[in-house]
C-alpha cells in the first residue's frame, strides 16, 4: 500500500529504483482509479446501502487529497450523473453550497447522494463533516431536493451519516 501510493521522488530513493521505474509504479494508483470509475460508471441504478457505498469507493479509492463529490439520481435513484465540487488538502476539503445546488439542478435531479474521501484513513466524520452536510441537507431540501445519505470512504472503509444518525435522509 505504502510503495503504491508514494510519490516518484520518494521511490527514488530505494536503491535499484530509477526514474521510469518510480514513475511507472507511480502511475499504477490513478490507473487503477481510472479503471475503477469506469466500472462503477456501468452501476445505473443505487438499491441499497452497499451499492451506493461500492460507487463511492470507485469513485474516492486511493486519491491523496481529499474530494467532494455530488451524485445525483432521479426519483428510483437512478444515477443522472455525478461531479466532483472539490479537491482539498490531505485533511480537509471544502464544500460549496452554491455548487452542490448547481449541480442538482443541472441533472434535474430528485435527489443526491453526497460523498467525500478521508485519505488519512479514518471514517469518522469530523464536527465540520456533520454541520457542513446538515448545512447542505437544509439548502437543498429549501429547493425540494433530497439529501438521500453522504458517504465517507477511507480506504477499504466507509461511513454512512443516515446509518449513524448523523443526518435524516427523510427530512
Amino acid at each position: 500500500k505504502n510503495v503504491l501510493e508514494a510519490r516518484p521522488e520518494q521511490l527514488r530513493t530505494v536503491s535499484g529504483i530509477g526514474e521510469k521505474t518510480a514513475n511507472m509504479i507511480a502511475a499504477f494508483i490513478p490507473v487503477m482509479n481510472a479503471w475503477s470509475r469506469r466500472a462503477g460508471e456501468q452501476l445505473k441504478q443505487i438499491t441499497n446501502r452497499n451499492e451506493l457505498e461500492r460507487y463511492c469507493k470507485s469513485i474516492l479509492s486511493g486519491n491523496r487529497n481529499e474530494e467532494f463529490w455530488v451524485i445525483c439520481v432521479d426519483a428510483r435513484c437512478r444515477l443522472l450523473g455525478k461531479r466532483r465540487i472539490s479537491i482539498g488538502t490531505l485533511s480537509e476539503c471544502s464544500t460549496y453550497p452554491r455548487s452542490v445546488v448547481e449541480t442538482a439542478l443541472n441533472y434535474n435531479a430528485h435527489s443526491v447522494f453526497l460523498t467525500h474521501n478521508h485519505p488519512g484513513g479514518t471514517c469518522a466524520p469530523s464536527a465540520e463533516d456533520i454541520q457542513s452536510t446538515v448545512r447542505l441537507q437544509k439548502t437543498l431540501n429549501d429547493i425540494g431536493i433530497l439529501v438521500l445519505d453522504h458517504i465517507i470512504v477511507a480506504g477499504d472503509k466507509t461511513y454512512s451519516f443516515a446509518q449513524h444518525g448523523d443526518m435524516d435522509f427523510r427530512r
